[in-house]
């Protein structure tokens, strides 16, 4: 369950088990069902509590050491971590659904996107609920590594296939100028020929 307190100046809020949520007076409790809720009213996530925070904190000698490894720039915030892979490509992990119990990971949507995307802030950025099985954000990590390495594989392929289609239609357009020119020069013959 999400609380709050009515009377707090920083407007935080927290689940069940933080040390701050049992600190708010009875009178003072405000409960939320959801992290929607919550945000509506003006609440931002406590960072001492916050899913996402906790297990960043308890990873983070490995998720640093991988993201160094694999080229991802993570920039941790209070209810979310941003990830940015090639081609400045934002993931967002974050909690969703009611109760804030599913963790999910979000993946920045490219298609029909502005093309100048990159100046517009990450928050601003069209997402997509990415569907997959892991939880924890090491899972994550391998997931986007393996996304861009498909997506790169996937791009090489159609930078291929239209380089191959750009020679194809080099050669056919040099096949029939040459096929022209050999019917103008057998028509010239004829043409003498019959003289």
């Amino acid at each position: 369950m999400l609380c709050g307190s009515s009377i707090s100046r920083q407007r935080l809020f927290h689940y069940g088990g933080c040390p701050y949520a049992q600190r708010i007076a009875a009178k003072n409790r405000l409960s939320f069902r959801s992290i929607s809720e919550a945000k509506e009213l003006g609440f931002s996530p406590c960072p001492r509590c916050s899913r996402i925070r906790v297990e960043y904190r308890k990873f983070r000698e490995e998720i640093t050491a991988y993201c160094t490894a694999h080229d991802l720039r993570l920039i941790p915030r209070r209810d979310e971590l941003l990830v940015i892979s090639r081609d400045d490509t934002a993931w967002r992990s974050c909690m969703l659904g009611d109760e804030s119990r599913q963790k999910a990971l979000l993946h920045e949507s490219k298609r029909g996107a502005d093309p100048d995307r990159r100046a517009i802030d990450y928050e601003q950025r069209p997402y997509h609920v990415q569907p997959i099985p892991s939880r924890d954000i090491l899972g994550y990590l391998h997931y986007i590594t393996r996304h861009d390495a498909c997506e790169a594989a996937r791009a090489e392929k159609q930078r291929r296939h239209r380089l191959e289609t750009a020679l194809l239609r080099e050669r056919e357009i040099s096949i029939r100028s040459l096929r022209r020119e050999m019917t103008r020069r057998t028509r010239r013959r004829r043409k003498y020929a019959g003289r």
